[in-house]
């Protein structure tokens, strides 16, 4: 099932009835700054994809990309309303009622290059995830980065170095272990073991998990792109587009979650 990015009527008319304001709560965060620059999100309250939150099998594409499915927020309203337990879509149908009732006579109107721009983003599947992230990394600095445009040879550079790690901490486990059981005199075993227990916990909890936190994201960043291709030939395939939706929310979730331990 392809994602559909909203068409540029409803864009406008969604941001007419905004205020541009985020529709949450008493949120007074603006949606596209004095220069035109847009910086909130536009969310789906039925999810625009199996898998994401709210999902209804029986909506079509269009109704999905609707106006009466769509509201507008701030990047940390919108992440509190798609983290599990995920707001209802009742929940988002009224918060985006009483919104757009407030702002019924304001008619906000961005101008057109900045609604052409909003509807690039909307359409660009690697703007929504590089924009997710670099949202969450200005939260949040151990968040991993995720470059849409980093070389195929420096992922697979990544993922190369990744290997190379775990290699290495094998054989200084296994180094360790031959040590403790044949070098290390009785009486020092124990503080001996202690001190090294240490040093191999944090390889292992801490340099091992990011390392698999690169190796993952680089994997999937390689498989939406390969994806990507397959579809530009084959753009009806149903089998990929599925695919590419899967890896797509799952590089989404990562952009905003996937987090380096330290």
């Amino acid at each position: 099932m392809a994602r559909k990015a909203p068409v540029k009527d409803t864009v406008r008319n969604l941001f007419a009835r905004s205020g541009n304001r985020c529709a949450y709560p008493e949120c007074q965060a603006p949606l596209i700054e004095d220069d035109g620059l847009f910086v909130g999100q536009i969310v789906h309250i039925h999810a625009a994809e199996a898998g994401g939150p709210r999902f209804d099998p029986l909506m079509s594409d269009e109704d999905r990309r609707s106006l009466n499915n769509l509201i507008v927020l701030c990047y940390p309203h919108h992440k509190r309303v798609d983290t599990k337990p995920y707001a209802s879509a009742e929940d988002l149908q009224e918060i985006k009622k009483r919104h757009e009732r407030s702002f019924e006579q304001d008619g906000f109107l961005p101008t057109d290059a900045a609604l052409e721009q909003i509807v690039r983003e909307q359409s660009n599947q690697w703007t929504m995830i590089t924009t997710m992230n670099a949202a969450a990394r200005d939260e949040f600095d151990l968040i991993l980065e995720l470059n849409a445009d980093l070389p195929f040879e420096k992922h697979v550079g990544l993922i190369k170095d990744a290997n190379s790690y775990a290699i290495e901490l094998c054989g200084e486990m296994q180094a360790y272990v031959e040590q403790l059981v044949a070098k290390i005199p009785g009486d020092q075993i124990e503080e001996w073991r202690d001190a090294q227990g240490l040093c191999f916990w944090e390889q292992v909890n801490i340099g091992a998990t990011n390392a698999d936190l690169r190796v993952r994201a680089s994997l999937l960043v390689l498989e939406l792109r390969y994806l990507d291709l397959r579809l530009q030939l084959d753009p009806d395939n149903s089998k990929y587009k599925s695919k590419a939706g899967s890896v797509r929310e799952k590089l989404e979730a990562m952009a905003k979650d996937g987090y380096y331990f330290d």
